[in-house]
């Protein structure tokens, strides 16, 4: 009987504590994965000043640009 009573109480006590575990995974590759999509670089185009993602530039002569157009003098 008294093996029934702590089984009562511990049960649903672990379940909470494995319940609070995963939950904590899971929000901490969540956070990750936004910090890495965060992280990317935001550079300014040399010609018309508009922000650019770092992915999205074009590079001609040590000069950032947004577009073929700004980097054609």
């Amino acid at each position: 009987m008294l093996f029934l009573k702590i089984l009562l109480f511990a049960f649903p006590v672990i379940f909470f504590l494995i319940f609070l575990y995963l939950k904590s995974k899971i929000n901490n590759a969540i956070n990750s994965n936004q910090n890495k999509e965060i992280s990317k670089q935001i550079i300014e185009c040399a010609r018309c000043g508009i922000f650019v993602d770092q992915d999205l530039l074009i590079k001609k002569n040590n000069t950032f640009y947004c577009s073929e157009n700004c980097s054609n003098p």
